[in-house]
């Protein structure tokens, strides 16, 4: 078998584990958020006010998703009326934090960078979320969420079966299914067919201008989060910067083409620009901080 033949072959079945893997996950978190929700009416954990942010926040540091698998519960959190803001600060967070990540730093570049990670991160995404909450949310998300908000007030809800929350996650999967489709076959083909070093390959000796660079190449690539702190090692011992090492981090965990094209069923082009310029503001200011200070 050729190389050409095994990576066709890998890319075949990274796409079924893929498809597999976000459908189940997005039936499933939006049946029980919706479920949730409807008897418990979680908007009043999660309502319009500061601390919700970090509750948002929070919820994102507990759930070891990449950035694809985020979709889903980031998808019902806006059909259950949260808040656009703070649902925003659950995207950016979940693939960034989370109990892997914090590990994997933790061993691999030492307590201060770790704390230092976490602290920027949990900074950065309040401040642009919050600022996102002062734009109207009809100028950033596609109008059938805005509805499924609005409905979401309703006081007089009739208790729904799971049965039928599951029935209303399918209808949503329905509308997203070629987003999901054809995101996650760029995102095997990425991962198979496009080299690991094309990185180490294009930032030898660039100095500062690698940290910008890195941020591109982590978004164009398509890296999962189990294998985006190895790579980061690998690199950090080859020899290049720590600010070069974590805005690809940063870029390549937050942020991915097949995420983008999930998005896009649920984000007008305002909202998908100002999700991108957020990655790579964060991947570039911590990089450029790192690259001065350590």
């Amino acid at each position: 078998m050729n190389e050409i033949s095994f990576n066709l072959l890998a890319t075949f079945y990274e796409f079924i584990f893929l498809m597999c893997e976000i459908t189940v996950l997005f039936l499933l978190i939006n049946s029980v958020m919706t479920y949730v929700n409807n008897s418990f009416n979680i908007n009043k954990y999660l309502s319009n006010n500061l601390t919700s942010y970090f509750k948002a926040i929070f919820i994102g540091a507990l759930t070891p998703f990449c950035s694809c698998s985020t979709i889903p519960l980031f998808n019902s959190l806006l059909k259950n009326g949260i808040n656009h803001g703070i649902s925003f600060a659950y995207l950016l967070t979940s693939p960034l934090i989370n109990p892997m990540i914090f590990t994997m730093l933790l061993a691999a570049f030492g307590l201060k960078i770790t704390i230092f990670y976490v602290t920027f991160i949990v900074i950065f995404v309040f401040i642009v979320s919050f600022v996102l909450s002062f734009l109207a949310a009809d100028l950033l998300i596609k109008d059938d969420f805005l509805l499924i908000k609005q409905e979401s007030k309703c006081k007089c809800k009739a208790k729904l079966k799971f049965k039928e929350c599951f029935y209303k996650a399918l209808l949503s999967y329905k509308k997203i299914f070629k987003y999901i489709f054809f995101g996650m076959l760029i995102g095997a083909f990425f991962h198979n067919f496009i080299p690991q070093d094309l990185l180490s390959n294009n930032l030898a000796n660039l100095g500062i201008y690698g940290i910008f660079l890195a941020s591109l190449f982590g978004i164009l690539l398509y890296v999962r989060t189990d294998f985006v702190i190895p790579l980061g090692i690998s690199l950090m011992n080859a020899g290049f910067p720590l600010g070069v090492v974590f805005s690809f981090l940063i870029a390549g965990g937050g942020c991915s083409l097949p995420e983008l094209i999930l998005l896009k069923s649920m984000f007008k082009t305002r909202m998908m620009i100002i999700f991108i310029l957020s990655v790579l503001a964060m991947a570039n200011i911590f990089g450029i901080l790192l690259y001065f200070f350590y």
